[in-house]
């Protein structure tokens, strides 16, 4: 692996004693700088040959690995070096050691993992793929690997290539259908959308008592959909609806972010507030947010079909929410975020649904009732205004409304009680397996 990494680059990574000028060069300087040259690339091969050996589990298992990283094992070494001479020498002699000397390498080591992960690409999301191909490919590459010179094992290395460049290439096909997933996130909410060539959409992404919202529910459908353009939706900054951002912001850059900014921390002290701190950043950095105080605002979309971002009122809560509306030819589906009482009235009256209104707006397919389901003096006038024809919950089991739905004969879903629902624009509502 050292030689093969030498071989690319001039000279085979050897520094010759005669520079090009033909004047000889001095060993006082090129014999330390071959030795460093010497020491950086065998640090360098030992990391690839680590993240090729192990790449099959952190693949199959976490879905994600930090290309970076193949550089930070070799530069955290010197750090990880002086920690333990210093912590030896102050555990034989403390009285020789400075409290602030033996700190110093951890700091230093932190402020390069730091510094690290906020390269791009660290991690970067793998979708799934059979372990039999990528345990062939990553084999044929530490094979190969081992031999002087990638030349010198030409199959091996087609092997890896193939093996790899397959499992890289995308699988997924695009959808025909617009398609909606409601995941079952407990007392929260996460419903995906995606249409034909219109990448992916999040409407919300949080839980109030699921910490796995990101890792066990989010992030295993964008893998396997295969995600290249993300658009986040939020509808407002609760922690039931945001809570799992920050953790899919690290690892999604979105094209697109909508509504409001995730800014309110899910624990009062320790290490989330620092995590949420650090999705906010990479929010604000992400590129200009789309936001309205109140109305309907078009949102650009690629494909055929269209995205509406709807708000009854400005201000922060529940009923300053956002809603989402998605159109493809013959169906709407209409996502509510918590906005239940004036919010939701102002929201009836801004999508033109009066009183005096002499026709009504075409039914809905699909309406993710607002705030989890609970009850609203609004509630009939939101149902008999929008006439939907199917109704979802999300909501920790049975919602409050469940009487009232099944009082109107509306065929009506929750996540509590039945787990994720999908439902594509010309098919039935089906449970996720």
């Amino acid at each position: 692996m050292r030689r093969a990494l030498g071989s690319l680059l001039p000279g085979g990574g050897r520094l010759a004693p005669v520079g090009g000028d033909g004047r000889p060069r001095s060993p006082r300087w090129r014999v330390p700088v071959q030795r460093l040259l010497d020491g950086a690339l065998s640090g360098v091969a030992a990391s690839c040959a680590a993240c090729l050996a192990t790449g099959p589990v952190v693949w199959a298992r976490f879905g994600e690995w930090a290309p970076p990283g193949i550089l930070a094992t070799p530069l955290a070494l010197p750090w990880v070096a002086a920690f333990l001479g210093v912590g030896w020498l102050w555990t034989l002699a403390p009285a020789l050691v400075p409290q602030g000397l033996l700190a110093l390498p951890a700091h230093g080591l932190v402020a390069l993992l730091e510094g690290v992960d906020t390269l791009p690409g660290t991690p970067l999301s793998l979708p799934p793929r059979p372990l039999a191909l990528i345990l062939m490919g990553c084999g044929a590459a530490l094979a190969a690997a081992r031999r002087h010179r990638y030349e010198s094992s030409p199959l091996l290395g087609r092997v890896a290539a193939l093996a790899l460049g397959l499992a890289h290439l995308p699988w997924a096909l695009a959808p025909r259908d617009l398609e909606v997933v409601a995941l079952d996130v407990g007392a929260g909410t996460a419903v995906l959308l995606r249409a034909p060539g219109g990448g992916a959409w999040l409407f919300d992404a949080g839980s109030r008592d699921r910490p796995g919202v990101a890792t066990r529910g989010v992030a295993p459908l964008l893998r396997r959909w295969e995600v290249g353009r993300l658009v986040v939706v939020v509808s407002h900054g609760d922690r039931d609806h945001v809570s799992a951002l920050p953790w899919l912001l690290e690892r999604w850059s979105p094209d697109q972010v909508v509504g409001a900014a995730p800014t309110r921390p899910p624990e009062p002290t320790g290490r989330g507030v620092e995590r949420w701190a650090h999705g906010a950043e990479r929010w604000a950095h992400t590129g200009a947010r789309i936001d309205l105080d109140r109305g309907r605002l078009v949102l650009p979309t690629r494909g055929p079909w269209g995205a509406t971002l709807l708000r009854g009122r400005p201000g922060e809560g529940n009923e300053g929410s956002r809603s989402l509306e998605a159109r493809v030819p013959g169906a709407r589906v209409l996502l509510c975020g918590d906005a239940g009482e004036q919010g939701l009235e102002d929201l009836l009256d801004q999508m033109g649904v009066t009183g005096g209104s002499p026709e009504p707006p075409e039914p809905l397919e699909l309406l993710l009732l607002p705030h989890h389901g609970s009850s609203s003096a609004h509630l009939g006038r939101l149902l008999d205004a929008l006439r939907p024809r199917r109704v979802w919950v999300s909501c920790r089991g049975t919602p409050p409304v469940a009487a009232e739905l099944e009082r109107r004969g509306l065929p009506w879903e929750a996540t509590g009680e039945g787990g994720a629902l999908v439902w594509t624009a010309r098919g039935p509502a089906v449970r996720v397996p």
